[in-house]
């Protein structure tokens, strides 16, 4: 069969949220919400997010633009476990799909972030005959720790869906061994080009390392504080550590013990202009995490023309190259060491960093790429 001309028109695209930034939970899925706003650059975009409802809070329902998209938030009151839980979401993703027919709104196409989501997208596609998209980001399918169920839900997503993207070729992968008869095509996070850019150079002091994201166990930020000592034995190195989580405490107290107290700054968590400027004044971005897909972070470090040291985990090989960093093995505190006093005594260009990422992640180059997947699944059918 001859597919159907592609449809110059702008396209109706529903955003199936499995995590959606929220007041209580602004980091939760912000590559979720950067995807949603490069697509609605040329396709006008809904975004549907079926939440947990707090402990002790009626659920709730909105919809209002936020972040310039439309988004119906449709809060459930969770089970003890998210298998219990899960015909409570595809209700409330029901609902959702239903509030916005009923204001006149019916995609041409849904995508979907995470299987968990993608569940429901499927269902609701099949039902109204319209093409489903699924993007994976999970870190579960690299640590391997998702149990059977799990595994049966996710393949069966991702075999029924038009077509599923991860964000790595390492995690497609990976995917392609657990649903073999899936239709898979990576397609990468994004970066806002228009906060992570080059700056006008750090400012004057210590050579300084940077480090972002969740404070918890499997970033492995405690190796990093366990290396400076002998950093500084060569040079005042400084860090900063931007991001908030159950670790805190803990990397806190591992610095005094190691008497890197004064040396080291922890930000919390920040606000994307925050951590750009945080990139723009440092000399190096590390992440020695053991699991990882893309991180985002090393995108915007990127754009922001700042070399990283990174693990070589997940997807990770894909983005670092030696052009934009060094990578190590994990749990590898001598490499960690070598490679951070090998990154600070070479020189890298801001404006090749910078210019790669906006080639390769911007909102401009993503929203081209998913318009021309969406148009392709559409003319498909």
């Amino acid at each position: 069969m001859t597919p159907r001309a592609l449809d110059p028109r702008r396209l109706r695209c529903l955003v199936v949220a499995t995590w959606y930034p929220s007041a209580t939970r602004p980091v939760d899925g912000i590559f979720v919400r950067e995807t949603a706003r490069a697509v609605a650059r040329c396709n006008d975009v809904a975004v549907l997010f079926a939440e947990p409802a707090a402990p002790g809070e009626p659920p709730a329902r909105s919809d209002r633009v936020e972040d310039g998209l439309r988004t119906v938030r449709i809060a459930f009151r969770p089970l003890p476990t998210r298998r219990a839980s899960l015909p409570l979401r595809l209700l409330a993703l029901r609902t959702g799909f239903a509030r916005l027919a009923a204001t006149g709104f019916r995609p041409d196409v849904v995508h979907a972030h995470v299987y968990v989501g993608g569940a429901g997208a499927v269902l609701m596609g099949r039902r109204a005959g319209i093409p489903v998209v699924v993007s994976e980001h999970l870190g579960a399918f690299v640590a391997g720790t998702l149990r059977a169920p799990q595994r049966r839900l996710a393949r069966w997503v991702y075999e029924h869906a038009d077509l599923t993207c991860p964000v790595s070729d390492d995690l497609g992968r990976r995917l392609a061994t657990l649903a073999p008869r899936a239709t898979l095509c990576t397609m990468s996070n994004v970066v806002d080009t228009t906060i992570f850019h080059p700056g006008g150079g750090r400012v004057d002091g210590p050579p300084r390392l940077l480090a972002v994201g969740a404070l918890e166990p499997r970033k492995r930020f405690d190796q990093l504080l366990y290396a400076l000592p002998s950093l500084r034995e060569e040079a005042p190195i400084v860090l900063d550590i931007a991001g908030a989580g159950p670790s805190r405490g803990a990397l806190e107290a591992l610095a005094r013990r190691l008497g890197v107290s004064d040396a080291v700054t922890f930000h919390g968590r920040q606000t994307p202009h925050a951590v750009a400027t945080l990139m723009r004044h440092a000399d190096v971005l590390v992440l020695p995490s053991i699991v990882e897909n893309q991180p985002v972070v090393l995108l915007e470090a990127q754009a922001c023309g700042l070399p990283v040291v990174a693990t070589d985990v997940g997807g990770i090989s894909e983005i670092v190259n030696p052009t934009t960093g060094l990578l190590i093995p994990p749990d590898d505190p001598a490499a960690l060491t070598s490679a951070i006093t090998s990154i600070l005594s070479t020189t890298y260009n801001p404006t090749t960093l910078s210019t790669h990422a906006q080639t390769h992640y911007s909102h401009t180059t993503l929203a081209a790429q998913w318009d021309t997947v969406y148009r392709k699944l559409i003319a498909a059918r």
